[in-house]
């Protein structure tokens, strides 16, 4: 028996066919493998952007809420000196005023 006759040493087409279509699969799933790491890790990464973004835009609307309400902290405090102003200018005036609704609101409240 030669070579060419020993089935161990020789290769049909279908032996060659299928060891072709074996390497191919591995190539495929090696390159599916690298893909998804990659995949994942960009869904990864744009996840962690994400948060930065929300982040950043969140530390803005809170950097505003506190600016307006220092602004009317301030528009407050001012209205509040304008008033005390008022009554230091006109004491009289102002304690007739608060007398008159004083007795406004206890007439309204008062049960019969």
């Amino acid at each position: 028996m030669t070579n060419a006759e020993d089935p161990a040493t020789t290769a049909s087409p279908t032996d060659n066919g299928i060891s072709k279509e074996l390497e191919n699969l591995k190539k495929s799933f090696t390159q599916l493998r690298s893909d998804l790491t990659s995949l994942v890790g960009n869904a990864l990464g744009a996840g962690k952007s994400g948060v930065h973004v929300v982040k950043d835009q969140a530390n803005a609307v809170v950097d505003g809420a506190k600016s307006k309400l220092h602004d009317l902290k301030d528009k407050g405090a001012e209205s509040a000196e304008a008033i005390e102003q008022k009554i230091a200018d006109n004491p009289l005036i102002s304690v007739l005023l608060a007398f008159g609704i004083g007795f406004l609101l206890a007439r309204m409240f008062t049960r019969k």
